[in-house]
């Protein structure tokens, strides 16, 4: 006797005609974008001479390979360097909008290192049309911010292409071009603290083979980092350390992983705020949070008070006051008289 199989019903059946019919349309849609790009493509290279200045008012039009978008740069290494060289200029043409985010992130260093001066000096500088310095600061605080979103869709605007281009490289063998991709890849992305972006690509660049010895120490490094002050993997930071043989190269880095590893916050702060490199400086940024949590477990145990002006130029990440650190870390820690009260010592003596 035959087992019974029960008949599809109609529901199972619509729903996979509507699949079906989903794909097909898609497939579609994909193959007349693709022929409508390669067309706007070549005509825009044969107008301009390439995606240089004379012909950049538009962006070439490409989508991301792992979304099933787009396959054009995958099959044209010709068409993947002009994508890399209209990105690099666009990167150039953008570069005083993410100057001037940056300037205005770093100015307030300046700004509460003087304080009470500006204050003093704001009080005198009155607008002649009656706008009061309120205005005025309003008006600074909308430019940064202003400054913030150009720089930001700057940003990532250029980590998207980058991406596009990463992934149509890919099925490739490594070679000195796409090395020099995913070199400025990390670059851009560290700096703002994007490991989607250039963890990726430093696992790419470090297995190529095709690094320079200071490329290969650049890229170690920010993975060394990364390792331990993000994945909170300090004995995988030390044997990647060794792996590349960093001790040779950086008694710098074996510092920093020594003070991060020990919980040694006066030291390793001190090397945090006195980093110049914008890539290490991001990815230390990454374990401030926890080096800070450490610094005020040790802090209220060995301290009662400590002068204001002293906790700030040692014990803070630089450009941050003690109102500022007391509030983000929701401390219940006191400023009396110029000074920092940790612990109340008539609270002991009850």
């Amino acid at each position: 006797m035959s087992k019974y199989i029960p008949p599809r019903s109609r529901k199972a059946q619509e729903v996979s005609t509507l699949e079906a019919e989903k794909r097909r349309q898609r497939q579609l849609r994909f193959s007349k974008e693709n022929d409508k790009g390669d067309q706007n493509g070549k005509t825009q290279r044969k107008k301009s001479g390439g995606w240089g200045p004379g012909g950049r008012s538009a962006a070439p039009q490409y989508g991301f390979v792992s979304r099933g978008e787009d396959s054009r740069l995958q099959h044209s290494e010709e068409a993947q360097r002009e994508y890399f060289e209209w990105i690099l200029q666009t990167f150039e043409g953008n570069k005083t909008t993410v100057k001037d985010f940056k300037a205005s992130g770093s100015m307030k260093e300046v700004q509460n290192g003087n304080q009470t001066s500006q204050k003093d000096q704001k009080k005198d500088n009155i607008v002649a049309d009656g706008r009061s310095t309120s205005n005025q600061d309003k008006n600074t605080s909308a430019s940064a911010e202003n400054a913030k979103e150009r720089a930001t869709g700057s940003i990532d605007s250029t980590l998207a292409a980058l991406r596009k281009l990463r992934e149509a490289m890919l099925h490739q063998k490594p070679t000195e071009f796409s090395v020099k991709v995913h070199l400025f890849s990390v670059r851009v992305a560290a700096p703002v603290g994007h490991y989607q972006t250039y963890i990726p690509s430093i696992n790419y660049l470090l297995s190529s083979g095709l690094l320079t010895s200071d490329e290969k120490n650049e890229i170690a490094t920010l993975l060394v980092l990364h390792v331990s002050h993000h994945n909170h993997q300090d004995e995988k930071a030390f044997r990647i350390f060794q792996q590349y043989h960093l001790q040779e190269k950086s008694s710098h880095l074996y510092s920093v992983l020594v003070a991060w590893s020990t919980g040694d916050f006066y030291r390793w702060l001190a090397m945090f705020n006195g980093e110049n490199d914008p890539c290490i400086y991001s990815i230390m940024t990454g374990g401030l949070s926890k080096m800070m949590g450490h610094m005020v477990l040790c802090m209220t145990q060995a301290y009662f008070t400590l002068l204001t002006r002293e906790f700030e130029d040692k014990f803070l990440p630089r450009g941050m006051l003690v109102g500022e650190f007391l509030e983000k870390y929701a401390l219940k820690w006191k400023i009396e008289e110029g000074s920092v009260v940790i612990r109340d010592r008539r609270a002991g003596k009850r």
